[in-house]
């Protein structure tokens, strides 16, 4: 991370292979934050990791919440046409920021830590059976 566009090494801006962005993190405090939103047909859950790391992996802390998705989320969902996966995505200044989508999530090696997260996910493939 360059703290100034400027910065950037100068190849870096006409290597066709890469993409460069304003990093835009969620934080609270000195952490930073990534919400997570999996969803499955009409069943979702949502999670939140922190880390003391720009750039949070799934080793920070993570935490079950509650929120509501925003609509912008929902909207791009639709737009793309996911029945399952996950987006990454923090809220920055007011506006949600999407880091990620990924139609095919993840998991940790030990697959007991998604065991609620597959328990709350699981019935929404109902919504695709006849």
């Amino acid at each position: 991370m360059f703290p100034r566009a400027q910065l950037v090494p100068r190849g870096v801006w006409s290597n066709p292979n890469l993409v460069v962005e304003r990093f835009a993190a969620e934080r609270e405090g000195e952490w930073y934050l990534c919400r997570h939103w999996l969803f499955l047909g009409s069943r979702e859950v949502t999670r939140r990791t922190s880390s003391p790391h720009p750039v949070v992996k799934f080793r920070g802390v993570m935490e079950p919440t509650s929120e509501t998705i925003p609509r912008e989320l929902r909207a791009i969902r639709e737009e793309m046409g996911f029945d399952y996966g996950k987006f990454d995505y923090g809220i920055v200044d007011g506006e949600v920021v999407l880091y990620d989508v990924n139609r095919t999530p993840g998991a940790a090696p030990d697959a007991g830590l998604h065991a609620d997260t597959v328990e709350a996910l699981a019935p929404g493939i109902r919504d695709f059976l006849g």
